[in-house]
């Protein structure tokens, strides 16, 4: 896996319980993977088709720093799996 982006948790990200909005979170990853993909396919004419699941497993608060990683794991003819 390698780092392909990092986020720091700023205080609008942040939801009335004070962490990090979930659906904030899946945006930045969906970004993330996005312009990773682009990368190696090396066009912007992608688009997300499905996201498997995400476990929120700790609070994000504000202050935070996400490092988003991912990796390649299948390359299909006209698809790519991360």
């Amino acid at each position: 896996m390698e780092l392909i982006t990092t986020y720091i948790c700023k205080a609008f990200d942040i939801g009335v319980h004070n962490n990090m909005f979930g659906g904030t979170i899946m945006s930045i990853i969906d970004d993330a993977a996005g312009s990773y993909a682009s990368q190696i396919c090396d066009t912007p004419n992608l688009v997300t088709i499905k996201f498997d699941g995400l476990v929120f497993k700790k609070p994000v608060h504000v202050g935070s720093i996400l490092k988003i990683y991912g990796k390649v794991v299948r390359f299909g003819k006209t698809s790519v799996e991360l």
